[in-house]
């Protein structure tokens, strides 16, 4: 046998190994990906794609819930700079988005201890909003804390 032919021999030999390692890895991953699939389902039901829809109604829901408690804080306050004068539209809206934040933070954590949804909590909370301040409640805090409290009684 030539070198020639010796060498073509050890070339197709280890591009038949190299096939076999890629086909290896690739069955590995498809039962990867199946079992993954699989624990995915155990979940309800879910496809991949359902969950790509979860997610984004998700994030509506987040979305929803920033614009619609910064309305709530927009519409019942007035925003003024440090000297006093009434704040322009726009800070107006930048401020009520960003306490709007802080307290959709604080109801992510809060729905963890009720037996509602995210959602539910935040609608509890945008539905007690109104009555709260005409009331002469101020404080988002304790408007929140009344209104997880109501949600907990409710659930128990």
């Amino acid at each position: 046998m030539g070198s020639e032919e010796l060498s073509a021999q050890i070339t197709l030999g280890a591009v038949d190994e190299a096939s076999s390692v890629i086909s290896g890895i690739a069955g590995r991953l498809g039962g990867l990906i199946g079992q993954l699939t699989s624990i995915a389902g155990i979940g309800g039901g879910l496809s991949f794609g359902g969950f790509v829809a979860s997610g984004i109604e998700f994030n509506k829901v987040i979305e929803d819930s920033r614009t619609g408690i910064a309305a709530l804080v927009l519409s019942s306050r007035n925003f003024a700079d440090q000297n006093g004068k009434t704040a322009s539209t726009a800070d107006a809206l930048s401020a009520s988005l960003k306490i709007a934040e802080g307290v959709q933070a604080d109801l992510l954590k809060d729905a963890l201890k009720t037996p509602g949804a995210y959602k539910d909590v935040v609608s509890a909370f945008q539905a007690a909003y109104g009555p709260a301040t005409q009331a002469g409640i101020t404080n988002i805090g304790k408007i929140r804390e009344v209104t997880v409290a109501a949600s907990l009684a409710v659930g128990a």
